[in-house]
């Protein structure tokens, strides 16, 4: 048994007949496609509220799996006839006194069997009340009762809408009367089942496996319950008597949490999607799917549903396929689908300008815009920029990458130029000549004085020395 953590949700759960995982009807004009050959087989099958026409707004889903229905509802899971089971739980609260929720009027529920689907109207089902054949589980509780756990029960049989009581009997905790299912909640099997000539009816205590019921050697009618296929289709109708505070959608209800379902066996089927990718584009995108047993089309939102959402951005989404009518309990199938990056190696980069002078460092001119088309993308988020060879003088780049929904790289090339070298500037030099000395001796500091003297000497000599050669030569 599956432990049960969640409390019974109390008011009118508000829900769209045949509401398929949040946008999906069930429509009446399809027919299912069941007639493709295949074998049936029993299935162990969680129900959601898409699984049953909902007359009264009364049936939702369970967070842990499973419906929770306060009102007439009819199942579309076919179960096996012959093999009937269940795993549920009840309520019936209206019997308790006002200050502990209840209202003090009589209340009843019941779990119903037909060979055909209700549809309608909430009396195309055998209960009492109801215009169709089958049989039906009938528990009612009533305000003189002294035990609060202590309901009736009764198993019925109903031809065209007259009935016949089959079994009666009192029986005490099967349900629970006080509303905190997180703490008390009854959760029991039913099953009705066939065992040589005749059947059996039990209920059993999930949690301590307990027979609460067990009525064997029943003579059932099988054409009222069970069609040529061997199904039967489970319905739930549930009332309070007169003198309700009109509280009553919080006084009783049922949950069921599984069942076997007889169904058609969908080994073979091939799902095929439309596209397996798209472009990326800002859209939402979500392929449409088709599904075919042995060359059969089944119908989609009869004999399966499809679950999932639009992909907007660049990745991996995914379809399921829920098998559901006469298709119930076969495992879902999942296919992927990707949106694809755009190629954006063609895109426009604008850099803030093509030339600098060396300084030294890294030089990384800004991305001023990088567009594609008419887009003008976004730094980060759609591309991200890096450098080379961008700090020699020569020739350097820009390398845009792009990101998130656009692929490839665009680079960019600069020019990185050598600084001016600067010429030095001319200034008059200092004289740095030493004063003659006052030292007629010589000396380092007078070394400059007497050289000059003695060359004025030397040529003063040489003059007086030509003129005497000349004056005797003109003598003779």
């Amino acid at each position: 048994m599956k432990k049960i953590k969640s409390l019974l949700t109390t008011g009118l759960l508000l829900v769209v007949l045949g509401l398929a995982a949040g946008n999906k009807s069930l429509p009446a004009q399809k027919v299912s496609a069941a007639d493709v050959e295949t074998t049936l087989s029993v299935k162990s099958y969680t129900p959601d509220k898409y699984d049953f026409h909902d007359y009264w707004g009364g049936v939702g889903d369970i967070d842990e799996g499973g419906i929770t229905t306060f009102a007439h509802a009819s199942g579309l899971i076919p179960l096996k006839g012959d093999a009937i089971h269940m795993e549920t739980s009840a309520f019936l609260l209206s019997k308790q006194a006002k200050d502990v929720g209840g209202d003090e009027v009589d209340g009843w529920l019941t779990y119903s069997f037909s060979s055909t689907v209700g549809g309608g109207s909430d009396n195309s089902f055998p209960y009492y009340g109801g215009a169709v054949s089958g049989y039906f589980v009938h528990i009612t509780n009533y305000s003189a009762t002294a035990t609060p756990n202590t309901v009736e029960i009764q198993f019925v049989k109903s031809v065209d809408g007259a009935t016949e009581t089959v079994i009666s009997g009192f029986v005490d905790n099967l349900i629970t009367n006080t509303g905190t299912l997180a703490n008390d909640e009854i959760v029991f099997s039913l099953d009705l089942k066939k065992v040589g000539d005749s059947y059996t009816i039990k209920f059993t205590n999930l949690a301590t496996e307990a027979v609460l019921i067990e009525v064997p050697g029943l003579p059932l009618d099988e054409s009222l319950f069970i069609n040529e296929k061997g199904q039967t289709f489970f319905s739930t109708a549930i009332y309070e008597g007169p003198g309700c505070d009109g509280n009553h959608w919080e006084h009783r209800g049922i949950r069921l949490y599984s069942f076997d379902a007889y169904t058609y066996d969908a080994a073979g089927v091939e799902v095929e999607l439309d596209h397996d990718s798209f472009a990326y584009d800002g859209l939402a995108h979500l392929p449409e799917v088709s599904v075919k047993l042995n060359e059969k089309e089944l119908v989609a939102d009869v004999d399966y549903y499809i679950e999932g959402k639009g992909l907007t951005e660049v990745g991996e989404g995914k379809v399921v396929v829920n098998f559901i009518g006469d298709y119930a309990g076969n495992t879902a199938i999942e296919k992927a689908f990707n949106v694809l990056a755009i190629d954006a190696s063609t895109a426009v980069v604008t850099l803030e300008k093509l030339e600098f002078v060396e300084t030294g460092s890294a030089i990384e001119p800004s991305v001023s815009e990088v567009k594609l088309g008419e887009s003008v993308l976004v730094a980060d988020t759609d591309y991200e920029v890096s450098y080379a060879n961008n700090t020699a003088v020569g020739e350097a780049k820009v390398v845009v990458t792009f990101v998130g929904n656009y692929s490839g790289s665009v680079e960019v090339k600069f020019t990185i130029t050598a600084a001016a070298i600067e010429e030095p500037s001319e200034t008059p030099s200092e004289d740095t000549s030493t004063p003659p000395s006052d030292n007629p001796s010589g000396g380092c500091s007078g070394c400059s004085g007497n050289v000059t003297a003695t060359i004025i000497s030397s040529v003063v000599l040489l003059g007086l020395a030509s003129f005497f050669i000349v004056k005797k030569r003109f003598a003779r």
